[in-house]
């Protein structure tokens, strides 16, 4: 099972570039941004989903990890083979998805990232539990308004680019010294335990 290549890029197209990896190229799906991104000669390192079927083999490339990883909760969706989750994330951004499923708002994800509304739907409610607890007042606080997280300061997180474990770990720790309760005093703190790590 191949997990990752690195190598010079000898071909793009539309939706797909050839990686040059020793002696052997190999055709890699990739999102439009990362198309857009990636120039032929160019070296370049990708993290890889294999699917391997009965009708043959395809290679899933993403540069950026975080892309990776919603990708593959994509295809834990039913309905949703590699093909419709790369083409989610050709119109959706890594944050839109996270947003929109934990704020359970299949049309947030419809609007702004231009997915259909049935499988914007099929997302949101397939990746329900995979999300679970990131926009509930009481994680990992003691209660009260002093020891719950803020679910604007976690969604800012996100935004950023942090994944839903690093920033609910940090807003566990913010939560935990309470030191600041409002959410750009919270967002701030996170980052500087996210600084740290």
């Amino acid at each position: 099972m191949l997990a990752f290549i690195t190598g010079r890029i000898q071909k793009t197209d539309e939706q797909s570039v050839v990686v040059l990896a020793g002696p052997l190229g190999y055709r890699v799906f990739v999102t439009h941004g990362d198309v857009g991104s990636l120039r032929v000669g160019q070296e370049v390192a990708l993290h890889l989903y294999h699917q391997i079927s009965e009708n043959g083999q395809s290679l899933y490339g993403f540069v950026d990890p975080a892309s990776l990883a919603m990708f593959e909760l994509l295809l834990g969706v039913s309905g949703i083979g590699p093909k419709s989750a790369l083409g989610i994330l050709n119109k959706a951004s890594v944050q839109d998805i996270q947003q929109s499923v934990v704020r359970q708002d299949a049309d947030m994800l419809h609007k702004m990232g231009g997915v259909g509304r049935k499988t914007a739907e099929k997302v949101v409610l397939g990746l329900k539990d995979a999300f679970d607890g990131l926009d509930i007042g009481g994680l990992g606080g003691a209660g009260g308004a002093a020891g719950s997280i803020d679910s604007e300061a976690l969604e800012a997180l996100l935004g950023l680019g942090y994944s839903p474990d690093e920033a609910r770990e940090a807003m566990r720790l913010v939560v935990a010294g309470v030191a600041t309760q409002d959410t750009a005093g919270k967002i701030a703190a996170a980052l500087k335990v996210l600084g740290k790590k």
